[in-house]
């Protein structure tokens, strides 16, 4: 089963980073990647805090040695973000969610479906938090770009749609929810 798969990929992962390890040392942004790759393994199997140790020293690693707007570096953000949400620590996760949103506007502007995937991140935070006046105006911003951006027949849009329309289910706005 999936396990198993994990299992296999764990071990081959370890050798990997062993040698990213004696090829670049401890502190390289390479070393960092084969950090990530493992916590992401370790997230998969819920083995949270295993993942969570590599996550932090991975973004340490690439705090110290990349540039703030470094891809890799939002790349460790967004993974804290999505380790720390499916732990159900929402608090733990919404500041690494706002900052991935924020570099990547200013990595790609406004109107980028990366962005809008951003804020659509940030609303289901949101509507997990209980926030859902917070979430909607994120929701509807994120629907907006991917709309210009993807076109309607883009499942990215779809899927945006089906995230408002749950979000004013579970606010009782049934009229709003059955017209998307």
């Amino acid at each position: 089963g999936s396990l198993n798969r994990y299992k296999y990929a764990e071990t081959n992962l370890l050798k990997s980073q062993k040698i990213w390890e004696e090829q670049f040392g401890k502190h390289h942004p390479k070393y960092a990647i084969s950090l990530d790759y493992l916590a992401i393994i370790y997230l998969r199997m819920a083995r949270y805090f295993d993942a969570e140790r590599l996550m932090l020293k991975s973004k340490e690693i690439k705090e110290t040695k990349l540039d703030k707007y470094h891809p890799d570096y939002v790349t460790s953000l967004s993974h804290l973000a999505e380790l720390y949400e499916n732990m159900g620590r929402y608090s733990d996760a919404e500041p690494f969610m706002r900052e991935t949103k924020e570099i990547r506007k200013l990595q790609v502007g406004e109107n980028h479906p990366d962005y809008a995937i951003s804020l659509n991140n940030l609303a289901e935070l949101y509507v997990n938090m209980g926030y859902y006046r917070k979430a909607e105006p994120l929701y509807l911003e994120s629907m907006a770009i991917l709309k210009v951006q993807l076109g309607e027949d883009n499942h990215k849009y779809a899927n945006s749609i089906h995230n408002l329309a749950l979000l004013y289910e579970i606010m009782g706005r049934y009229s709003d929810a059955e017209s998307l």
